[in-house]
């Protein structure tokens, strides 16, 4: 099938024949060579020949790579699309599962690394940075443009596209000692300063009050933090200080905050899975000096951090009449355990202080209980048919973690669902001070 494949993108390299009976004939290729591929991907993800199926993914794209964003709106655009998807699944087989078992295979790996595979890994390297900086870095800025000026010929789904490939080419071992290099090239596209003005009018972009750009825009800012000299950036550029100035997150200020259960559904997720990882990644990579700066911002959130205060409280029924009172979701019991994260990381800064190079006055307290909220994690713990029963799917993806056995059965857990929920709040649980769970 990965010949198959090659054949076909390669094939389409080739225009000489008339125009019209060649775009026929490459979608049709192309589309052909998507479909195997997704199969190969799933039965041989780590073949060396379909590892090797980037190249002519990435030369379908190449000469092209500069324009991608006018393309994705452009007669052709279902075209470009599936060959972005193709790139996609192929960058996925170059993402390493694998882990050492023992130290002495830890000191194996080099011995057994051969040197054609060495320079292999290399070349994919050259690859991949290059799809970084022109697809990335230079096609999710020009998709804002084209955003900007033509916002009913734009698709969604296509910046989640970008992103996915993005988290894919920083998962390829290696990628990331380019640090410096990918720096420069979303500093020269200013992507970050563009996903940040994007995040300020999703608002306006919003269909059926849905901010589906801000989410896109958000989860942007997050993959470009997991790199720490792209999180610092995002600190120095002024970046993260915007985004919370933005209408968009101004509705987590509000008194009682944003649910999971309130529509627009996204906008909890844009604060739970988005804003929150987003913090933590920036603790990570500046420390100490910008803790003043994330715990002041996140102190004005008063409305959701109360909130996020009683979210799992088992005895405050009367909280809300709502049909959901009571209930759990896995976003919920993520979003204590980022707090409960980001708690324990202002707590250890403003203890240490001065021997830090900081004022540990300037670190506030968030206004969140985690006293309260850990008698509450402990609670649902000890109930653990109620936690069960009150757990709810809130996407395809949890619906069928819900029918999945867990991964451990010792852990008393009768789903994976149930199973990624416990872990969350287990995780809280042992930041908040009790390991015991």
């Amino acid at each position: 099938m990965a010949t198959i494949i090659q054949d076909c993108l390669r094939a389409n390299l080739d225009d000489t024949l008339p125009e019209t009976i060649f775009q026929r004939l490459a979608t049709s290729r192309v589309d052909l060579a998507f479909t195997l591929l997704q199969r190969l991907i799933d039965v041989a993800p780590r073949r060396d020949d379909v590892k090797g199926l980037v190249d002519p993914a990435w030369a379908a794209l190449h000469g092209q790579a500069s324009q991608i964003a006018s393309l994705l709106v452009g007669n052709d655009a279902a075209y470009y699309r599936t060959l972005l998807r193709m790139l996609y699944l192929s960058l996925q087989s170059h993402v390493s599962s694998d882990r050492p078992r023992s130290g002495k295979d830890l000191d194996n790996i080099e011995k057994d690394r051969s040197d054609a595979r060495a320079k292999k890994a290399k070349e994919v390297e050259a690859t991949v940075l290059e799809i970084l900086q022109t697809v990335v870095a230079h096609g999710f800025r020009s998709l804002i443009v084209e955003l900007h000026e033509n916002p009913s010929r734009v698709q969604a789904t296509d910046f989640v596209l970008l992103i996915a490939i993005m988290r894919t080419c920083l998962q390829i071992p290696g990628v990331a000692s380019y640090s410096e290099q990918l720096l420069t090239y979303f500093d020269d596209e200013r992507t970050a300063q563009h996903a940040s003005t994007l995040l300020s009018w999703s608002d306006r972009l919003a269909t059926a009050k849905d901010p589906i750009y801000g989410e896109v825009s958000m989860n942007f800012l997050l993959e470009l933090s997991n790199l720490p000299v792209l999180a610092e950036s995002l600190v120095v550029n002024g970046t993260f200080a915007q985004a919370a100035t933005t209408n968009l997150l101004s509705m987590f200020r509000k008194s009682g905050g944003v649910g999971p259960f309130d529509e627009p559904m996204r906008l909890y997720n844009i604060w739970a899975r988005g804003y929150l990882p987003l913090v933590i990644n920036l603790l990570s990579s500046v420390g100490p000096p910008i803790a003043a700066e994330l715990s002041t911002t996140l102190s004005q959130f008063e409305g959701q951090l109360s909130r996020a205060s009683h979210s799992l409280c088992v005895k405050l029924s009367n909280i809300s009449n709502g049909p959901y009172t009571g209930y759990l979701t896995l976003t919920m019991a993520a979003e204590v355990h980022a707090l409960a994260l980001i708690t324990a990381i202002l707590n250890r800064f403003r203890e240490s202080g001065s021997s830090l190079g900081i004022v540990a006055a300037d670190v506030v307290e968030l206004p969140w209980d985690s006293s309260g909220v850990r008698e509450d994690i402990e609670t649902r713990l000890q109930r653990r048919n109620n936690l069960r029963n009150n757990i709810i799917p809130t996407d395809e993806h949890e619906e069928a973690w819900s029918r999945q056995k867990p991964l451990t059965a010792q852990e008393g857990c009768e789903n994976r669902l149930e199973e990624k929920v416990v872990d969350e709040l287990r995780a809280a649980l042992s930041l908040l001070g009790n390991a015991d769970w």
